[in-house]
């Protein structure tokens, strides 16, 4: 009989390398794994994995995937959709600030604490501010320089052009 494992954040379990390899010795085995931590998506995990798997790469719902799961007018689902993306679990919640709330929340965990943590970055709060800064400017020319002038000038931070180019 075969049977199917999976495994989510296996990155928090101890010596999780060696869990996942001992489940290669099982011709019965069907082994799934999910992560967002930053030392499981490192190049070490990939390199040692190399050959031994394939990744499923999951993309957010496309507008007319969106479209088969909401059964609203299409203007109106468009708004949501260009609002709120199209990451699936959006679509389970009911109101604007729950949604808002999710993708801050999935913002804030997955990407930049496993920046962070991946590229022992020290200033959390300026590359925070930071992605802010580049997401209102999305369109617009801009350099670590004029973005180092920008921190001094309108957020009083020092920020130099190299940590910026850093950050980026």
């Amino acid at each position: 009989q075969m049977y199917y494992v999976l495994l989510d954040e296996v990155q928090h379990v101890p010596e999780f390398e060696d869990v996942l390899n001992s489940y290669l010795k099982m011709d019965n085995v069907d082994v799934y794994v999910t992560g967002s931590n930053s030392k499981f998506l490192s190049s070490d995990i990939i390199t040692e994995f190399r050959g031994r798997g394939d990744p499923i790469h999951v993309y957010p719902l496309s507008f007319s995937e969106f479209m088969g799961v909401e059964n609203r007018h299409p203007i109106e689902a468009w708004q949501d959709y260009y609002t709120y993306g199209g990451l699936p679990h959006v679509l389970t919640l009911e109101t604007p600030k729950k949604k808002e709330d999710y993708l801050k929340n999935l913002f804030s965990t997955v990407y930049v604490t496993d920046i962070v943590e991946r590229h022992k970055i020290r200033g959390e709060a300026e590359l925070k501010e930071l992605v802010q800064v580049i997401a209102s400017i999305i369109g617009s020319p801009t350099n670590p320089n004029k973005l180092a002038n920008t921190f001094k000038s309108l957020k009083n931070v020092s920020l130099t052009n190299k940590t910026i180019d850093d950050y980026l």
